[in-house]
This record gives structure tokens, C-alpha cells and sequence, in this order.
């Protein structure tokens, strides 16, 4: 028979993973997780590498930190399956474990090992192409926006082939952004057949960004109905030239 402790653990459990589910604040999580009381310091220590995984995704999240975002989701994607195994006969860990397959598939396609690395630069990308994903589906668009904004200079510089220089900084990406505005000159990309229409949305994204970072005191802004009717089709639009704009920086750069 099921104690009422162990019903209410088990809720805490499941509130908890709901929330790093649905918002990505995965710290009630982290604190249960600290909270288990473990003898054996070989599952201490892995309990505890997973506890910093989970708090790394949701700190990262909030922050719009991408790489860290695939860094940390890419250790979560191990360590669960780990726990699993090495971790099935303690007791205080069996909510945290039948749980842990929902947490999984809500991250895994984030997740990226060693998103810095040269080689792995479009499925960089392609990463946070499902970031930008995910924050529009938690209704967290203004990040979603901020994301997309970075995305542009970094694909723009991958089809410059200039994708070593994608995390170096911002005197690194000042010169695409340049480009992007229409104060830089390039001769080839000022050639590039979709080259307006990767403008025009770069316009549209910095157009978003800045009505939303005026918290409404810009009267041209637009009501709060207006914002929310339009922002999502705004940004699939987005999403839609910027994965066009990968592909065609792929095929140029292979």
C-alpha cells in the first residue's frame, strides 16, 4: 500500500519535472535531486553531475545561451540512461527515473556535443534552429526573436565562409552585421539571388526585438492583442529564411 509521504513525494516529483518540462526551470528538480541522501559516492557523484546538467539547461535557457544549452543538454542525454541502470535499486530515486524518459525527449534535440567545435557548425545551427523551436512553443517569443537575430550574423558568416570565425566575438561578427544593414559591402553576397529577402526578414526580426525591448512606451508599438495575433506567423516566417538560408550556406561551403 502506497504511504501518503510517497504519494506526496511523488507529486513533488512530478510538479517539479513539469516545470523544467514546460518552462525549462528545472531548480525544484535540483533540489530533490540534492536532497536524496546517497551512501554510495560513485551514484553521490553521478546524481550530482546530473542535478548541475538539469540546473546548466535551465540556466542557460534564461540566459539565451545556446551553446551552453546544447553543452548541457548533451551531458543529460548520457547521464540519464546512467542513472537508470546504476541507479534502479534506490529507493529515493525511482520517482526521479520513471520520470527521467519525459525529460529526455524533451531535450535531446537540443542536445550537441562539443557545439564549438569547427565540424559540428551546422548542426550547430541546426540546434538552435530547435531552440528558437522550443521558446516559441513555451510562449517565450522574445527570446525566440533574440535568437533569431544572432542567427542571421552566424549564417551569414558561415556562407562568407567565415565559420571559424562564427564564436569570436563581436568585432568577429560586426563586419556580417554590417552587411545585414546595408552599411558593408560584400561583392558576392551583394550578387546572391535571395539576398533581399534575407534583408527584409533581418529587418523584420530587429523590428520585433526593438518593439518588444521598449516595454510598449513606443506608441507605434502596437497593442498587446496586435503583438499577440501576428508574432508567431512573424516568426515562422523567420524560421522558414533562416533554415533556407542554411541549406544555401551548406551547399556554397561543401
Amino acid at each position: 500500500m502506497i504511504q501518503i509521504g510517497e504519494f506526496v513525494s511523488m507529486l513533488d516529483w512530478m510538479s517539479a519535472t513539469q516545470r523544467f518540462v514546460d518552462l525549462g526551470d528545472g531548480n525544484g528538480l535540483v533540489s530533490l535531486l540534492k536532497a536524496i541522501n546517497i551512501t554510495d559516492p560513485h551514484l553521490e557523484s553521478l546524481v550530482d553531475e546530473t542535478a548541475k546538467a538539469i540546473a546548466q539547461v535551465s540556466d542557460a535557457l534564461i540566459y539565451i545561451l545556446p551553446i551552453e544549452v546544447m553543452s548541457a543538454a548533451a551531458k543529460l542525454k548520457k547521464l540519464i540512461p546512467k542513472l537508470k541502470i546504476e541507479g534502479k535499486e534506490y529507493s529515493e530515486l525511482q520517482p526521479f527515473l520513471l520520470l527521467g524518459d519525459e525529460i529526455q525527449t524533451k531535450y535531446q534535440k537540443l542536445a550537441l556535443d562539443r557545439p564549438d567545435l569547427p565540424s559540428n557548425l551546422v548542426d550547430n545551427f541546426n540546434r538552435q534552429l530547435a531552440i528558437i523551436d522550443w521558446y516559441q512553443a513555451h510562449q517565450q517569443q522574445v527570446k525566440a526573436i533574440v535568437l533569431s537575430r544572432e542567427l542571421f550574423i552566424s549564417i551569414l558568416k558561415y556562407w562568407l565562409r567565415e565559420g571559424h570565425e562564427v564564436f569570436d566575438g563581436y568585432e568577429a561578427r560586426k563586419n556580417a552585421e554590417q552587411i545585414l544593414n546595408r552599411r558593408g559591402y560584400n561583392l558576392e553576397f551583394d550578387r546572391f539571388p535571395d539576398r533581399n529577402k534575407i534583408i527584409k526578414r533581418w529587418n523584420r526580426t530587429k523590428e520585433l526585438r526593438n518593439n518588444l525591448a521598449h516595454l510598449g512606451m513606443d506608441k507605434n508599438c502596437g497593442s498587446i492583442e496586435d503583438i499577440k495575433l501576428d508574432i508567431n506567423t512573424k516568426i515562422d516566417d523567420i524560421k522558414i529564411c533562416l533554415k533556407d538560408f542554411l541549406k544555401t550556406a551548406k551547399s556554397r561551403n561543401s
